[in-house]
């Protein structure tokens, strides 16, 4: 790998660097000298005025005066960005033009008039983010990962620093595009200069994996397995073809409608140098293809059945293969950008507002593609030194959550393939430095703990469509259908809450489903590692505006079995005798015999994970103010690992405006809940 993890720790530093810097003009292709004294930091231009100002910019400015804003709308874009907004533009020099329409056209290109309105239209249009009402980003704001803002193209641009010739820190935009000239601020948004115009790869993911020269093994197996035909879906047309409104509201709320619904992929996946050297293979390349692909599968089938003995299908497209399984393993069915692969945002010790604080351990967990129904663990915090797949924390330290014993550290993410492409346009791949497999470690060892889900990353479209997590103070309406793990009645009406009380929102990680009206909802469950008895919690929100609703399980999802009684989310446990909710002392002891009490009733307080989120870092919020945010214990029994359960939610009351505030999913397995030792707060 070309970058190491100490040089993905040095980030920040290398961002703080840029502030203020309009970097050397080096040997990159692509690169215009422009006046940079004419390149204002600020003006009272707006983005329009500022490019028909500045010759070097003329080649992009002419583009934008002829790109309509829509095949439906006769406007074009330079009358949007002479009006109030807040853009980001990366916008590229006259060479940087240049070199991309020769490219594209394949020879050299005279008169910019000649460019074919596709090409032209996806120069300007994946250039420029509308912001709404948020701020245009600046540099100071860039982390690794993609913007939560689509280009007009409805692409995510990614970001990612590096050093250049002379040792000088620089940001790229999608890999390639290097801003030369940061943070012009004009009225209406913010500019940045770039060396190349903005191309987001066009294909699909295991065509963009294929094209690189150090993936070949594994993009082979992704061919040879099936796995890349069923990888190659993108826009939803029905949903496209469908009229939704920009929002909607219903019984007092409000909410945007999703532009899109996307299929997006994400595959992490071992380099050859690192398959060649733990699997003793040699890929023998003849000009750009490898000639002894039957020598390198054989060897690869006789490994892949030692790790899974029982799939003993000879055919590499059937998911009883031992290869295929493999190659399964690595892939997930949502495009997961890098600085989300983890959601980090108000677990202990986190600071919202500078992703390099990390606190104590998050966990993500992930259902892996394939009938197995195989899930993967992804844990980042301050001690694990980056992302890791299928890390192993035997022993956590039960006042503070921190590390004590680690026997397997994990499988290290790299944020990036060096010079390579890492977004494609259904999703993302990821260089991992270990081998992946769904050993007996992992199921039970690495899985055999308490399980959190929050309900929206049981939603896979919802990360694939940029609706996770956003920092902004807005609501969601989900149309029906829109989530393939999720089915309500028609009386049901879905709203997805975002961040919007910053500093005293207790939402696990920060956002959270709010289901209205006559609410009947069906959730298919995330898969449980191995079969044996499980304990099923759900965290709520409690308050007189809740409703009570009756929940139900079973394995097929229209003949569900109704379990216990109604839950009732009206009352708050502080102020319910019944409940048996007593707020924690300064004696842990007396706390925890408090806990058992709480328990034996069916109920649990907030873990101590997570809290408000804070600038300088979060604290627990176990107390959840008062109990207005609980966990229940819903359901308690055997789970076959091999089958699909389903849990559903239907209201009992008559009152429509009665909410359904819902953040977790809590999976336990026996010997935690049950364990020798009393189960961990956190």
């Amino acid at each position: 790998m070309k970058k190491t993890f100490v040089k993905d720790l040095c980030q920040n530093l290398w961002r703080l660097l840029l502030v203020g810097l309009i970097v050397m003009w080096s040997t990159t292709a692509c690169v215009d000298k422009i006046d940079e004294s004419s390149m204002y930091t600020f003006t009272k231009d707006m983005v329009s005025t500022y490019l028909s100002k500045h010759d070097s910019l003329s080649y992009f400015w002419d583009m934008v005066q002829k790109t309509k804003l829509s095949s439906k709308s006769p406007s074009t874009l330079d009358k949007l960005l002479s009006m109030r907004g807040n853009y980001t533009c990366f916008i590229p020099t006259n060479e940087a033009v240049q070199y991309y329409v020769d490219s594209a056209m394949n020879k050299h290109v005279e008169d910019m008039n000649q460019v074919p309105d596709s090409i032209r239209d996806d120069i300007v249009k994946n250039c420029i983010i509308d912001n709404g009402d948020e701020k245009a980003y600046e540099t100071t704001a860039f982390q690794i990962g993609s913007l939560e803002r689509e280009t007009m193209n409805a692409r995510y641009l990614t970001i990612s620093f590096d050093t250049i010739v002379g040792g000088h820190s620089a940001i790229f935009i999608n890999t390639f595009s290097r801003i030369i000239v940061p943070d012009v601020k004009v009225a209406n948004g913010e500019i940045h200069i770039v060396n190349r115009v903005i191309a987001p790869y066009n294909n699909t993911l295991p065509d963009l994996m294929a094209s690189q020269d150090n993936l070949r093994i594994f993009s082979y197996l992704l061919k040879a397995t099936g796995w890349s035909e069923k990888m190659k879906k993108y826009r939803d047309v029905d949903y496209e073809n469908r009229y939704y409104p920009a929002s909607i509201t219903k019984k007092g709320w409000v909410g945007y409608v999703p532009r899109h619904h996307n299929y997006g992929y994400t595959c992490f996946v071992e380099p050859d140098s690192l398959l060649e050297s733990e699997w003793g293979i040699s890929l023998k390349i003849q000009g750009s293809g490898v000639t002894n692909w039957e020598e390198v599968l054989d060897k690869i089938k006789a490994i892949c059945k030692q790790h899974y003995p029982n799939a003993t299908s000879e055919d590499l497209t059937s998911e009883d293969n031992a290869v295929n399984q493999f190659v399964s393993y690595h892939l997930l069915d949502e495009a997961v950008p890098y600085d989300k692969i983890v959601l980090h945002y108000n677990e202990v010790g986190y600071a919202y507002t500078n992703p390099f604080q990390l606190g104590i351990d998050k966990m993500q967990y992930f259902a892996t593609m394939g009938k197995q129904r195989r899930i993967m663990k992804i844990t980042e915090g301050s001690q694990t030194n980056g992302k890791r797949i299928n890390r192993y924390v035997s022993k956590y330290d039960d006042s503070n959550y921190r590390e004590v014993t680690v026997p397997i550290a994990g499988s290290y993410i790299y944020s990036d393939n060096g010079k390579h492409d890492i977004s494609a346009l259904n999703g993302y791949y990821y260089p991992v430095n270990e081998v992946l497999w769904y050993s007996d470690d992992v199921v039970n060892k690495v899985l055999n703990e308490r399980m959190r889900w929050d309900i929206l990353s049981m939603q896979p479209e919802l990360m694939t469509n940029g609706l996770r997590l956003v920092h902004q103070n807005m609501f969601y309406y989900i149309p029906p259908g829109y989530c393939q793990n999720e089915g309500y009645s028609d009386q049901t009406d879905n709203f997805q809450v975002e961040p919007w009380a910053v500093e005293g929102d207790l939402a696990y990680e920060g956002d959270e489903p709010l289901y209205i009206g006559q609410y009947d909802i069906t959730f298919k469950l995330p898969p449980v590692p191995f079969s044996g008895t499980y304990e099923i919690r759900i965290m709520y929100c409690t308050g007189t505006d809740h409703g009570m609703c009756q929940p139900y399980i079973g394995t097929n999802p229209a003949n569900l079995n109704p379990i216990g009684l109604p839950i009732d989310m009206r009352i708050r446990a502080a102020s319910n005798k019944a409940v048996g909710w007593t707020e924690d002392g300064s004696d842990h002891d007396v706390n925890r015999e408090n806990d058992k009490t709480l328990y034996i009733h069916g109920y649990m307080k907030c873990p101590a994970c997570y809290g408000y989120p804070s600038k300088s870092g979060s604290q627990s919020g176990r107390e959840g103010e008062g109990g207005i945010k609980l966990r229940q214990i819903v359901y308690r029994g055997y789970q076959d690992h091999t089958k699909v359960y389903y849990m559903r939610f239907k209201s009992v009351l008559d009152d429509t405006s009665a909410q359904f505030d819902f953040d977790t999913f809590e999976m336990v397995p026996k010997n935690i809940y049950a364990g020798a030792d009393q189960e961990d707060i956190w």
